[in-house]
């Protein structure tokens, strides 16, 4: 048989590394906790940047279909004018077509 103090002794290390054990398996789960959070933060940061480049994208490619649209509208614009000058042109050539008919007659 050991001395009481002997047991004692060997109760109280025996609490004690358990205890330590306790301890090492809190931090672990701790670090384990903060890990994840740390990972969660810096991925919902990461998303947040993806929308934000993806928003300035959209915006440039409406800004660029904009422009294409206007510069679109200038052709067309130009376009129908030289239609509409050359509408002119011939009708005064028709016109100066008949004076000269009507000047033979």
């Amino acid at each position: 048989r050991l001395p009481s103090n002997t047991a004692e002794y060997l109760y109280g290390r025996g609490v004690e590394r358990v205890l330590s054990s306790l301890l090492l398996v809190l931090l672990v789960l701790l670090l384990r906790n903060l890990l994840v959070i740390t990972w969660q933060r810096s991925h919902s940061s990461q998303l947040a940047m993806e929308c934000n480049i993806t928003a300035a994208l959209l915006r440039l490619d409406i800004a660029g279909s904009k422009m294409r649209e206007a510069q679109a509208k200038r052709e067309l614009d130009s376009a129908q004018s030289a239609s509409e000058q050359e509408l002119d042109a011939v009708e005064r050539v028709e016109w100066i077509r008949r004076l000269q008919i009507l000047e033979e007659e």
